[in-house]
């Protein structure tokens, strides 16, 4: 073989390496095989059931209210069943609460008339100790009567006895008597005294018998009513606690059934409708896609890229794109990169570009808004997309690792 051509083979070897390097790029470069898309969004089924009211059209805007459908399940049979358990269990606690409410006024009642009952006993006590002591008082007057002539007798005796016309046992028998009475006095003054102060405690509500003992109609029933009454007022405030916690789990368990029942499905307002994975009468279950929408004011463009060319862009680095269609240019930057192994798909963006082959890198773009953007929504169109800062020069030392 010549030097010649060894020469020409070598060439030929070297351009075709070139443009099998080159090639991806020039063809994004050339070919607007970018396509405008935007991150795919799905509205699911928050309960299972069917579908009524029927489905938004593909293309069509979502209003102020932003509901696209509802959602309806009519065989709630265990969630009904629990929901009669907690009202049956409500009505019960209102039942306990209620009895124990009237036992309290019962006892009430009864306390009152336990009160008037010992009033009416505490004034009869204190009469009786009244005449009592007027009793006592008129004993002690006829004794005090009674000690002054047997203290006469007593002198007059003694004088006949030292003339000796009366007996010594006749004079004894009388000093006797007059002790006795005396006596009697004595026992007499300390009972009036005692009642004294018997009636002064009983205007204080202190009642005494004459032994110093408290009266037994005093505490009459009191120990057992207040037992009673312990007892009832706890099983109100059980009961109560009971009545609270039915309401709150009657008011959960209402709101729960109200929303497995029936629950609309929301997206956001203006939104776009996509696409419709499902359709009107339609049984879902939960968690089921029953639209896709996208916001067309977010718009992204999917640019097929090689992998070296992937390595050379950075966020924020700008673009240059040319919309089907349209002559003007946009401003873009990059705002994700992936390498051909980790693109991105249909799952997460709505429109992918149509130069998407297998071992082809991506790059997103954001894409600045126009004002007819969100009318027009021109996701799905394809686009030429420039990278004014990574060229055919770059593109080479960077695959040639210079």
């Amino acid at each position: 073989m010549t030097r010649r051509t060894l020469y020409l083979v070598t060439l030929g070897i070297f351009v075709a390496y070139t443009v099998w390097m080159i090639g991806p790029y020039v063809r994004s470069t050339i070919v607007r095989d970018s396509s405008v898309t935007t991150w795919a969004r799905f509205a699911v089924a928050p309960i299972k059931g069917r579908i009524v009211g029927g489905l938004p059209d593909v293309g069509s805007v979502v209003d102020d209210e932003g509901i696209v459908t509802t959602i309806r399940n009519t065989h709630l049979i265990a969630e009904e069943r629990g929901l009669e358990e907690i009202r049956d269990r409500k009505v019960i606690a209102e039942a306990r609460l209620q009895d124990s409410q009237t036992y309290l006024a019962d006892l009430d009642r009864h306390r009152t008339k336990l009160a008037r009952v010992r009033v009416e006993i505490a004034t009869a006590f204190k009469t009786q100790l009244e005449i009592r002591i007027a009793s006592l008082r008129e004993q002690i007057t006829q004794n005090d009567a009674s000690i002054e002539i047997v203290e006469r007798m007593v002198d007059r005796e003694s004088g006949l006895a030292n003339r000796g016309a009366v007996s010594k046992a006749s004079l004894d028998e009388t000093l006797l008597r007059l002790s006795e009475l005396r006596a009697t006095r004595a026992e007499q003054k300390i009972d009036l005294d005692f009642a004294l102060v018997r009636l002064e405690q009983a205007g204080d509500d202190v009642f005494l018998t004459e032994d110093g003992d408290t009266p037994s109609w005093v505490t009459l029933g009191l120990f057992e009513l207040d037992t009673e009454t312990n007892l009832a007022r706890r099983q109100a405030d059980e009961s109560l606690i009971l009545l609270d916690e039915a309401v709150r789990d009657l008011a959960v368990a209402e709101d729960l059934v109200d929303t497995l029942r029936a629950s609309p499905v929301h997206v956001p307002p203006g939104s776009t409708i996509y696409s419709l994975f499902s359709a009107p009468d339609a049984s879902v279950v939960e968690g089921a896609r029953i639209l896709e929408w996208i916001d067309c004011g977010d718009l992204l463009v999917d640019v097929p890229v090689s992998d070296v060319e992937v390595g050379l862009l950075n966020h924020g680095d700008p673009a240059e794109v040319i919309l089907e269609g349209e002559s003007e240019t946009r401003a873009a930057t990059v705002h994700l990169t992936r390498g051909s192994s980790a693109v991105l798909g249909l799952q997460d963006l709505a429109a992918v570009a149509k130069g998407r082959s297998e071992g082809v890198g991506q790059v997103l773009l954001e894409l600045d808004a126009e004002p007819n953007d969100a009318k027009t929504c021109p996701v799905g169109r394809a686009a030429y997309v420039r990278f004014p800062d990574v060229g055919l020069f770059d593109m080479l030392m960077a695959r040639l690792r210079l």
